[in-house]
């Protein structure tokens, strides 16, 4: 399988099958690189995204936290840990060796962008407005860290999904 960052360049895209399902897929023309299947409900809420046949686990902290952990499936210790910087909605991922990608979702202008310590963007991913989640995706630099954790681009999403339901329920 291609390393993800190969795909700059390529329409690549999320997607959820079926409204009714907590499933969606990271697609490249009609192939699936990756799936993403959420599971539980309210507080033990986690997902479980697989991608070239390895499997990670995305779960919160706490109830009273915004921030995610990420761990291989089957191990107890966080390989990486999503903190948010403020009221702003910045969220700053700390991964091992002391690497770190800012996450800056827009949510009223629908897209987030995932940024280097340098400040250059990596990846865009524009949602679009329809009952179910979809959003394009753009790698615009190549990156070894996006090749090494290619699950980062599926956190980005998760967390604009998240945002969004937030959104809407703050807003009935």
């Amino acid at each position: 399988m291609k390393l993800l960052s190969e795909y700059a360049g390529q329409r690549i895209f999320f997607e959820q099958p079926s409204f009714w399902k907590r499933y969606h897929e990271l697609k490249v023309n009609d192939e699936v690189i990756a799936t993403i299947e959420q599971k539980g409900y309210f507080v033990k809420t986690r997902w479980l995204v697989t991608i070239d046949g390895k499997t990670w686990e995305m779960y919160r902290k706490s109830r009273w936290r915004s921030s995610m952990c990420i761990r291989e499936s089957g191990f107890e210790i966080p390989l990486a840990e999503t903190l948010r910087e403020g009221f702003r909605g910045r969220w700053l991922l700390k991964l091992p060796k002391g690497e770190r990608l800012k996450i800056l979702p827009h949510l009223f202008k629908y897209f987030c962008e995932i940024k280097n310590e340098t400040g250059d963007r990596l990846i865009m991913i524009k949602s679009k407005r329809t009952y179910k989640d979809k959003a394009d995706v753009l790698i615009e630099k190549k990156s070894d860290i996006i090749d090494k954790y290619p699950w980062i681009v599926v956190l980005a999403h998760i967390v604009m999904i998240q945002i969004k339901r937030r959104a809407s329920h703050s807003a009935a």
